[in-house]
């Protein structure tokens, strides 16, 4: 049996690309601005999309 990628799925496939590739592109330029101290940036960030996410 041959199984098919639908509109969903092929959708989802890409969405899924192009928001991956967007969050290491980022990571670079956080990692450039903030240096070292990147760690805290994305610690704040996942405080917010907690707070989002729970909201």
């Amino acid at each position: 049996m041959t199984e098919r990628l639908g509109f969903t799925e092929t959708v989802s496939f890409a969405l899924g690309g192009i928001i991956g590739g967007g969050i290491f592109a980022v990571l670079g330029v956080v990692a450039q601005v903030a240096g070292p101290t990147a760690w805290i940036a994305y610690l704040v960030t996942g405080i917010v999309v907690m707070a989002t996410g729970y909201s």
